[in-house]
């Protein structure tokens, strides 16, 4: 019933790291030169600061693990692809946790996950993922409209909890900052480039949503949006 969408999972905290091999980072960004000897300085120059000094203190069979997702609000659950629980590794019924491990392809599957799932939505280019949720639940209204004869029990969760969504929920304006991006790249200096280009296009970001909010989303929702527009500004021109 999951897979079919009749049953939305829903859950109250969520936690999802991406993982991907050093050297596979290293040789995607450096190609021929990730074995030369001038490495250390050629990553530097192509990586923000901090993930550069991580790559170099790595182990070249190692792996760079990323916090990409982070969501705890026990008062107002969070609707979930049906393919975190359906292609799930573990599941504790008693305590309503689901632990799942996904790699680029299984998300791709449009019957199972909502298209820009930012759950999985990292930095790296064939990363694998591991999720964790808890809190599970399903909507009231959905369990009642199965058996509408059985009255169930009252739930603590807030009005927003139960009403009935569409996907999942968009808590900060992304269309919103990208509009703004938009605007400083028509700017003579435009959109910064090279060498901690991302972590100014971050700060842009946050300071945006500051500006509008007087908050800012968690600094690996910024990282994963700022890493979609490094993908972008990369992307060649289709001929």
């Amino acid at each position: 019933m999951i897979y079919s969408k009749e049953l939305e999972p829903i859950f109250s905290k969520i936690r999802s790291v991406e993982r991907e091999p050093v050297f596979s980072i290293i040789l995607e960004a450096l190609g021929g030169d990730c074995r030369s000897n001038d490495r250390e300085r050629l990553i530097r120059e192509h990586f923000a600061s901090d993930m550069a000094e991580r790559l170099i203190a790595a182990e070249e069979s190692g792996y760079i693990e990323n916090l990409i997702y982070e969501f705890e609000d026990s008062d107002d659950p969070m609707p979930v692809s049906p393919g975190f629980v359906v292609l799930s590794s573990d599941i504790d019924w008693d305590n309503g946790v689901v632990n799942v491990n996904l790699d680029k392809e299984q998300i791709k599957d449009i019957s199972l996950f909502y298209e820009g799932e930012d759950i999985v939505a990292g930095e790296f280019s064939e990363p694998t993922y591991e999720v964790s949720l808890a809190g599970f639940c399903f909507l009231r209204q959905q369990i009642e409209m199965m058996q509408p004869h059985i009255e169930l029990a009252k739930q603590s969760f807030s009005k927003s909890a139960v009403t009935a969504r569409t996907g999942r929920p968009r808590i900060w304006d992304w269309e919103g900052a990208t509009t703004y991006l938009l605007s400083i790249a028509q700017t003579p200096d435009g959109l910064p480039t090279g060498p901690g280009a991302q972590a100014q296009i971050e700060r842009f970001i946050a300071d945006w949503f500051v500006s509008v909010s007087g908050n800012t989303p968690s600094s690996s929702q910024l990282r994963q949006h700022a890493a979609k527009i490094m993908r972008a500004l990369k992307a060649p021109e289709s001929p």
